[in-house]
């Protein structure tokens, strides 16, 4: 009888245990689904961002041959400063679904398929 009981609380145990994974499973996935939406609506901004970069690299291209010794550089510095640093390309992107997947060991959660 005692037999069982602890053979029934077990499987009993386990399925509870199965129907917390999915739940969390559910979670994580329209967590991650949000951050892909989220970098989505995202990507006109950035892929602005980037033209912008390669209209300042065209400027500078066409400027520098036309530059001299007594010609005014401070148009050349400014547009080369922005294209060396980078100013201006924003990259977001959204990994807080991800980094706690991967630092809470739940990426075993995720299952493929279905």
């Amino acid at each position: 009888m005692i037999f069982l009981a602890v053979t029934l609380s077990f499987f009993a145990e386990n399925t509870r245990e199965r129907f917390v994974e999915r739940s969390q499973e559910k979670e994580y996935v329209r967590s991650l689904y949000d951050d892909l939406s989220h970098d989505e609506r995202n990507l006109p901004e950035l892929l602005d961002s980037i033209r912008g970069k390669i209209r300042e690299a065209a400027d500078l291209q066409e400027s520098l041959p036309k530059a001299t010794t007594s010609s005014d550089a401070t148009q050349i510095y400014v547009d080369f400063r922005h294209i060396i640093r980078q100013l201006g390309v924003r990259v977001f992107v959204s990994d807080r679904t991800i980094a706690q997947l991967r630092n809470s060991g739940g990426m075993r959660l995720i299952r493929t398929g279905k």
